[in-house]
């Protein structure tokens, strides 16, 4: 396996491991406290997006089974927040306007595509969106400050997945093997979003407590 794949391989890995850590906690808890379903909804558009245009452009089992494991999980995670455990959601607080990022990826998923056909629109505007879907649990937890289920080691591996991601294009264009812009600016802006729970994440673990963001 090329150290390209063997990185994309353990990126998604660490995306799936994250989403089962995440189920778990909410089941294990009866709770959603701290959770955005606003964020999970725009994860799960980005991915049913995604899995339309693997399933109709891409052979790959990889590729097909990755998707549609994304999507289901993120399908489970929606209902949990939304349906079962709804009475601990935190609705009041989840008020990011998720039009404003839908009117960011519209336009920018048409200029940067380069053939305007309904499968490439439909991918490059789920690139687009799954970088922006973070805001609005950032902007959550920002006003909620008590993040109970989000466990550290959901916080770990969802970080772990980002920066894998980045260090595979990066080693990629190493390798003259030629990575998009769009693919460039996807990461950095999925890594910058980040940055926060990975830092406070490594700061806990270093200073031997529980994960939690300044007030």
């Amino acid at each position: 396996m090329k150290v390209t794949n063997r990185l994309r391989y353990f990126a998604d890995q660490s995306h799936l491991i994250s989403t089962i850590i995440l189920i778990h906690k909410m089941c294990t808890t009866n709770s959603c406290y701290g959770l955005s379903l606003k964020a999970q909804i725009m994860f799960l558009i980005s991915y049913f997006c995604r899995l339309s245009v693997f399933t109709t452009s891409d052979p790959t089992l990889y590729d097909n089974f990755s998707k549609f494991f994304y999507f289901l999980m993120t399908l489970i995670i929606v209902y949990l927040i939304g349906v079962k455990y709804s009475s601990s959601y935190q609705k009041k607080y989840d008020t990011f306007n998720v039009f404003i990022i839908l009117l960011i990826c519209f336009p920018l998923s048409y200029i940067s595509t380069p053939n305007h056909t309904a499968s490439m629109l439909l991918y490059y505007f789920s690139l687009w969106l799954e970088s922006f879907a973070i805001l609005p649990q950032i902007i959550l937890i920002s006003r909620v400050r008590r993040i109970e289920v989000l466990a550290n080691e959901y916080i770990f591996f969802m970080g772990l997945y980002r920066v894998l991601y980045l260090i595979n294009w990066i080693n990629q264009s190493l390798r003259s093997q030629g990575v998009s812009w769009i693919i460039w600016t996807n990461s950095f802006i999925q890594a910058v979003l980040h940055i926060d729970f990975i830092y406070y994440f490594i700061k806990s673990v270093c200073e031997g407590r529980e994960f939690a963001l300044p007030l």
